[in-house]
């Protein structure tokens, strides 16, 4: 559990390197019976908050391991870059970077085109955050606007 806690989701390429063994069907089946663990057809996901408590007490208990574990994977072979990518990226330890990754709230965010009657609202904003608005009317971009919502889109 500890060595699965050092990466976002766990394949069985994955636990290979982690273990340094070519059997690991036993431990992936293990680790895929546990009520905080969900599965995929081809990964294991450990709920956040587990793997967070582990991962922390891993590096705080073991940092020297914790850290072994994160250059195996980092020289793991892949045939699924694109995939390792997000785990590797997962392996950088500052806050700010994974929570721009992988947000831990759920919030659901929508881009789409502003509406003739968002225009006032959206200058307000402009407005307020940069100072009088040079030169932009109604009249010149009715629909040159796209923002984001915090909420879901009710237009569709």
């Amino acid at each position: 559990m500890e060595a699965s806690s050092v990466v976002r989701r766990l394949t069985k390429p994955l636990l290979r390197a982690l273990l340094k063994q070519d059997d690991v069907e036993a431990e992936y089946l293990g680790l895929q019976q546990l009520d905080f663990v969900s599965s995929t057809s081809d990964d294991l996901h450990i709920h956040d908050l587990v793997r967070s408590l582990v991962a922390r007490s891993y590096k705080a208990s073991d940092p020297e391991a914790y850290r072994q574990h994160q250059q195996d994977l980092g020289k793991a072979a892949s045939h699924d870059l694109w995939r390792h990518t997000a785990d590797l990226l997962y392996l950088v330890e500052n806050p700010r970077v994974r929570e721009a990754f992988f947000p831990c709230g759920s919030q659901i965010m929508a881009v789409e085109p502003a509406l003739p009657t968002d225009y006032d609202n959206i200058m307000a904003m402009v407005h307020e955050h940069d100072g009088p608005p040079q030169g932009a009317s109604r009249a010149s971009r009715p629909n040159g606007i796209d923002y984001t919502s915090v909420a879901q889109s009710k237009r569709r």
